[in-house]
């Protein structure tokens, strides 16, 4: 999976990409908060990647929207 964290108006920050496993989400996790304090996640996946991804992220204090 593709993933870019954003700016609050909207600016591309970075580019990274990350294996669609528990272990790729954690790390994705521990890239995004290089980038400042998350506010949201959102989700666009194809079938079981999106949702496994979406059913990650909505574990404490996270928001996901899909």
């Amino acid at each position: 999976m593709r993933e870019a964290p954003i700016d609050e108006v909207g600016r591309s920050l970075a580019d990274a990409g990350f294996p669609t496993t528990p272990q790729g989400y954690r790390r994705l996790l521990a890239w995004a908060g290089e980038y400042g304090q998350t506010a949201a996640f959102g989700v666009e996946g194809t079938g079981a990647y999106g949702a496994g991804l979406a059913r990650y992220l909505r574990g404490p204090g996270s928001w996901s929207s899909r």
